[in-house]
């Protein structure tokens, strides 16, 4: 599958956005409202199995906090996806306004990245462990 650079852009900066408009969904309705809504995972509501990013909200707001060894704990890969979400931004955004194409050309580089098959490998693996631990904090021996 081939993507555009103006895809590419345009498809990351909405992805962004929608995370940050989600956050601040969750932050109204639990602040304002007293909702958790912290637990919206639909894998975990039908199975009680945490999916492998679930606690990645509580992280993210953790790290607002400045609280990493929390974030750590709801879930790395909410550290992770809090870097992507501010980074990706002013990444993009200095691209347009300086006309160059170093994003694209990361996510390309990162493209051939994953066509081997020990970089997919170590990749899954990690996901997977990263998913154990979340399922042993759900259900400890």
């Amino acid at each position: 599958m081939t993507t555009s650079r103006n895809t590419l852009y345009v498809t990351a900066t909405i992805l962004c956005l929608s995370g940050y408009l989600y956050l601040l969904v969750i932050y109204v309705l639990h602040q304002v409202y007293g909702i958790d809504a912290f637990g919206v995972c639909m894998m975990k509501g039908l199975t009680t199995i945490p999916c492998p990013s679930c606690g990645s909200t509580g992280a993210i707001f953790s790290l607002l906090k400045g609280d990493v060894q929390g974030a750590l704990t709801h879930n790395p890969i909410g550290l992770f996806l809090a870097v992507i979400m501010f980074i990706t931004p002013v990444w993009i955004t200095r691209d347009v306004l300086f006309k160059k194409e170093t994003f694209w050309r990361f996510y390309q580089e990162v493209q051939t990245l994953f066509r081997k098959k020990t970089i997919v490998a170590a990749f899954v693996l990690l996901v997977l462990a990263n998913w154990a631990w979340n399922i042993s904090k759900t259900f400890p021996l």
